[in-house]
């Protein structure tokens, strides 16, 4: 992962804004069964009371994003493909996936305000749910280590909610006008889930 991603012309623009632009790179794989994904974290709540969300872009491969909310009584899976930009909302904690035979590459616009806490997911080993590859296709398995398993829910990028204002690539729009980003910093502004 690589954090506070910017040309150098624009890292004021974007810092003065609160915010940072990263980019995370996924190898193919799996270890035993499980395809390659990141660690996994939930995001800390703002002083108003809600968690502070963040923005993905799919830069090149296919990811697989797994969310689960605090109190585990929600589990999504959103499928996107290069391109797709997909919203986590306040309150969920999130997986990065790289179910594919090539490279994973994303990028993703975030408070600059606060640390990711990684615990519950360290703890836990990942997500509620693992992806493993079952007769050479995806299949979704309870993590044992998880008291409560949801129901999983699978969504496209285009059923997520999107940020007002949002043209071409995340970088570009961050670039632009950071405004458009004012509910990484304040939840409360974030379209509803």
């Amino acid at each position: 992962m690589y954090r506070g991603v910017s040309l150098p012309q624009d890292r004021e623009k974007i810092e003065s804004a609160n915010l940072r632009y990263d980019i995370t790179v996924l190898s193919p794989g799996k270890i035993g069964k499980e395809y390659v994904k990141t660690i996994g974290h939930y995001h800390p709540k703002t002083p108003g009371g809600e968690a502070y969300p963040e923005i993905y872009e799919v830069l090149f491969g296919n990811a697989l994003f797994f969310l689960q909310d605090w109190n585990m009584g929600d589990a999504v899976v959103i499928e996107a493909g290069r391109g797709a930009q997909v919203l986590i909302p306040p309150g969920y904690g999130h997986v990065t996936i790289n179910p594919s035979e090539d490279f994973l590459v994303t990028a993703n616009v975030i408070s600059s305000k606060f640390t990711s806490e990684y615990g519950v997911f360290r703890e836990h080993h990942g997500g509620c749910y693992y992806c493993i590859e079952r007769e050479n296709e995806e299949a979704w398995v309870m993590n044992s280590s998880y008291y409560k398993h949801p129901p999983l829910r699978f969504l496209g990028p285009t059923e997520m909610p999107v940020l007002n204002g949002l043209f071409g690539s995340l970088y570009e729009s961050l670039v632009k006008d950071p405004k458009i980003f004012v509910c990484m910093n304040i939840p409360e502004m974030c379209p509803a889930f």
